[in-house]
């Protein structure tokens, strides 16, 4: 059976039957990875040493700023939050049934506008995430510890955790995210046109 979830294989070690596309990989000038763990993954499970991790998703300036004017205006309103989504493998339900044993009432997040859903963020002191996949770097965990939220979640299904930075919040994490995403940048130009 085919299962694209590292996350559902022991210490995500991925038996030999399941492995497809290795020679794509293998055979590419470099593979980017977004964090640590997904690095190991790829590296043990395919057999290739042509990875980079970024360290970090790529996030515009623009959606920084939207990020910093919430953290820098918003009010606390609500002691948890989670994501309410339609995609199981964000957890949602999880997270409420972890809620309702927990006796947690939590504002459900949700909104398609950007600038929306990150002022819905920003006013939870913490945010509960429990990923049904093993999460490449996970940007709305990242949001919300840039927003000063506090993560409930499972750490080891979460990319961004498995970062030497991940400790930082608020202000210090948003400028090293943003050092993080420059760095990107200048190895994408250098290995496209170095």
């Amino acid at each position: 059976m085919s299962n694209r979830n590292p996350g559902a294989f022991p210490n995500f070690k991925i038996p030999n039957r399941n492995i497809i596309n290795r020679d794509f990989y293998a055979n590419a000038k470099k593979v980017f990875v977004l964090s640590d763990v997904c690095k190991q993954v790829i590296e043990q499970n395919l057999e290739i040493n042509n990875t980079i991790n970024i360290g970090c998703s790529l996030w515009s300036d623009k959606c920084l700023e939207v990020i910093k004017n919430a953290r820098e205006n918003s009010t606390k309103h609500h002691e948890y939050g989670l994501l309410n989504s339609k995609n199981s493998i964000k957890g949602t339900e999880p997270a409420i049934n972890f809620c309702k044993a927990k006796g947690i009432n939590p504002a459900l997040i949700n909104s398609p506008v950007y600038s929306d859903f990150i002022g819905q963020l920003a006013m939870c002191e913490n945010f509960i995430f429990f990923p049904q996949v093993l999460e490449t770097f996970s940007r709305v965990c990242v949001e919300a510890k840039m927003l000063n939220c506090n993560v409930l979640t499972t750490p080891k299904l979460v990319g961004f955790f498995s970062e030497q930075y991940s400790s930082l919040k608020g202000d210090e994490l948003q400028t090293k995210v943003k050092f993080q995403i420059d760095n990107a940048l200048k190895t994408f130009e250098e290995v496209i046109f170095g």
